[in-house]
This record gives C-alpha cells, structure tokens and sequence, in this order.
C-alpha cells in the first residue's frame, strides 16, 4: 500500500474512495454483472488498479456444492461506490465494504448482502425485500423509507441507523442490535424482534403490530434489575424519557410534552398487547403500566402553555388568574393528576404492583403503633377476670390494637378513654386507620385477585 495512504486523514480518504469511482462506469458494470452470476464468482478482478484495494483482505468465494470454494484475486472493497438507482436485484456482495456507499433507491431484492459493511451508507427508498442481511453492519446507516419486507436482518448491526418510516414488514431481526436507532413511523408489523437489542430506540408512531417478542427482547427497561430502573431514563423508553425531559416547571414545552406522552402511550399499548400473544402476562403488565402512566401525563398536562423562562411563568400564570375558566380547568387537571397518581399509580401501580399495597399496609399498621404506644395513656384495656382497667403499657400491645382496628375486628378489649382528652382526640386517629384499612385491604384484594386471573 501506497505510504501516502496512511498518513491521509479520514475525511480525506473518505472523498479519495468515493472520487475513485468517477468515470468507472464500465467497471461498476462489470462488477454488478459478475456479482449477479452467483456466489462462486470472482468479481473483485475488476478491482485492479483502484486506490486502497490492498486495504481489504482477499475473502473465500462460496461454491455450491462444495461450500466454500477459492479465495477471491482482491478484498471485496466497494466502500464509496455510487449504486443509486441501479438494479442490483439477487446480487451476492455477502462479506463485502460497501462504507459509505451511496445506494438511494437502489433495487436489491433478494440479493445476499450477509456480513457485508454498510457503515454510514446512504440507503434512503432502497428496495430491500427478502435481502439476506444476516450480520450486516449498518452503523449509522441513512434506511429512511426503505423497503426491507421480508428481510432476514438477524444478527444486524443496526447501531444508531436511521429506520424512520421503514418498511419491515415481516422482517427477520431476531438477535438484531437497534441500540440508538430511528424507528419513528417505522412499520414493523409481524417482524420477528426476538433477543433483539431496542434500548434507547425510538419508536414514536410506529406500527407494531403483530411483532413477535419474548423475555430476551431488550428495550432498556423492561430487563433491568430493580436498583438500576430506579433512574427515570432506566425505567422507561426513551421516547417517554424525551417526553419527561420537556416537563421542566420554570422552563417546559408542555403541549410537545403532552404529544409526545401520547406517542409514548400508543407504543406500549401496541408492546403489551404483543406480549399477552405470546402469553407472557408479566412483561405485558410491565408495558401496560407504563402505558397508564403516559395516558394521566398526556391527559393533564402541568401547564396548559409552553414555558421560556420564570418570568413567562409567572406571566402566563398571571394570565390564567384573570380568566377563572381557564384557571379553575387546569387546577382542575392537576387535582385529577395528582389523584390518580395517588389512588392509582403510587399505591398500587395500576394494579400491576402488589407489593406497593403491602408497603402501604405496614406504614399504616406500624406509624399507628408508633401513635398508640407514644400516647398509651389515651387507650384502656379491660381486664374481665378482674373487672379492672389499665392503660396500654407495651408496643406489642399497640402493634395489636393496631392490627385489630387496621382490619376493623375490634374485639373491644382495647379502647379510647372516655374520660381522658388524650383519648377523646385519639378516636379520631383511630376511626381513620380503621377507615384506611378498609380502603387499602379491598384495594390489595382487587390487585392479587387481578393478577391472579390474569396470570
């Protein structure tokens, strides 16, 4: 290889391998037609005499019946090379760098592109259908609209590509890695996404209906221990997490927000229905709860106008003062907000988590025991053998008489003091552990019993 190859920067090189192929018309001709012949031929003959070839090491061709065959005269090197437009249909470029080619619309149905490198690869309405993609490398890559029905993308690299408003109907992505790629309006309907790598992807309209998923598909929340989802962007996807990031009180785009709150309900509706195809009950309930979540965000918004600065806070806030329907509306939202992340999100997590009723269920039973034991003067016990009455004296006792009004049995053999003040002002805490518990045991009942059918 040439000395002044290795010094060049990357930039430079970048337009030296793509100027190498002006005025190579008959070359790519030549090339597109062996390649087309089959698998066992050697097409990288015509390779001679192109700057950088020696860079790419010489592959093994594949012989039909044998298996592998000979090796080729010159490494499959095509990066840079202009195929717009051109009908590439069932070509073999498996194991072949095609870096930074420029495949607009290029037509490559059911050509074998399996290994090859397609790094940063212009591929926008290329036509893909039923390509053999297995381990393709398409970091990077620009597939905005292409068509890739039918597609075996299994293995793919599809790191931070750009898939928007792709076709992938019954595409193959099984073991794929879409880590950080573009699947807004993508359509992704009956593709195969399981053991498939989606954190941090974006799915923003986009129709999946019918995808087959299993526990192994990654969408960089929904497999992730429970200290690690404690961060709001390991919790959810990132779609949601964009969403999150434009509730800012003194600086926010609240309409954005509530859109894209929206487009992030739709995704995980369309997640945990293809989850309850596959019968895998507990994942789908980990969507469906993300899904409530972004439908009370959507449906109240914190602020009804989007927010530059405190000072246009302060202003639009003013502004909703002076107009009472407008005000009363949005403290109206913020009520219904507030009380359904209360009553249905923070106590049991839309019924999808049990365990945050049994939470409530011991603070309440154990901050009563704490009230009774520190104010015992106020409860008596009566002794019925002895017809004598004392005062509440140890906190097992109050952890008792706690249990017992908690889950309104009330044997009676403790009880306020009639005629002490402390005892008086003692039943009103008392009416309300009775009151919250006959709140939180119905909620847990409806929880299990909810999880129990369903399961």
């Amino acid at each position: 290889m040439d000395k002044d190859y290795k010094e060049i920067s990357e930039e430079e090189k970048s337009a030296r391998l793509w100027k190498r192929w002006i005025g190579q018309e008959e070359r790519i001709e030549r090339i597109i037609r062996d390649a087309k012949k089959g698998p066992d031929v050697d097409w990288t003959r015509h390779l001679n005499g192109l700057p950088f070839v020696e860079e790419i090491k010489p592959s093994l061709l594949i012989n039909k019946d044998l298996g592998w065959g000979g090796e080729t005269k010159n490494g499959k090197d095509l990066r840079g090379i202009n195929l717009s437009d051109k009908d590439l249909t069932g070509i073999f470029l498996y194991d072949t760098n095609l870096k930074n080619a420029d495949l607009i619309g290029a037509h490559l149905k059911n050509a074998n592109l399996s290994g090859a490198h397609l790094e940063n690869a212009n591929l926008i309405g290329a036509h893909l259908e039923n390509a053999d993609l297995r381990g393709v490398h398409l970091e990077n890559a620009d597939l905005r609209g292409a068509h890739l029905e039918n597609a075996d993308l299994s293995l793919a690299h599809l790191e931070s590509a750009d898939l928007s408003s792709a076709h992938l109907e019954n595409a193959r992505l099984s073991g794929a890695h879409l880590e950080n790629a573009d699947l807004s309006l993508a359509n992704l309907e009956n593709a195969d996404l399981r053991y498939t790598n989606l954190k941090n992807s974006t799915l923003q309209n986009a129709d999946l209906t019918g995808v087959k998923v299993d526990e192994h598909t990654d969408f960089g929340f929904n497999r992730l221990p429970f200290w690690k989802r404690l961060r709001a962007k390991n919790r959810m996807l990132r779609d949601e997490y964009e969403a999150l990031k434009l509730e800012k009180l003194w600086r926010g785009r609240f309409k954005e927000a509530a859109e894209k709150y929206e487009d992030a309900q739709s995704v995980y509706r369309q997640l945990n229905e293809a989850y309850k195809q596959q019968r895998m009950r507990y994942e789908a309930g980990k969507f469906y709860y993300r899904e409530m979540v972004c439908r009370r965000k959507a449906k109240y918004p914190l602020f009804p106008e989007d927010i530059a600065n405190p000072g246009e806070f302060l202003k639009s806030l003013f502004g909703l003062i002076k107009n009472p329907s407008g005000f009363f509306s949005w403290i109206i939202g913020l009520i219904a907000r507030g009380s359904e992340a209360l009553f249905f999100d923070i106590l049991c997590g839309y019924g999808e988590r049990p365990l945050r009723v049994v939470f409530w269920i011991l603070l309440v039973i154990l901050v009563s025991e704490g009230v009774y034991w520190q104010f015992g003067d106020g409860i008596v016990r009566v002794e019925e053998s002895h017809g004598t009455v004392c005062h509440l004296q140890t906190p097992g006792e109050a952890l008792y008489f706690s249990i017992t009004t908690f889950t309104t049995l009330g044997f009676g053999d403790f009880h306020p003091a009639h005629d002490n003040p402390l005892g008086t002002r003692l039943k009103y805490w008392i009416a309300g552990e009775a009151g919250m518990g006959a709140f939180l045991l119905a909620l847990a009942l409806v929880t299990f019993a909810r999880l129990a059918i369903r399961d």
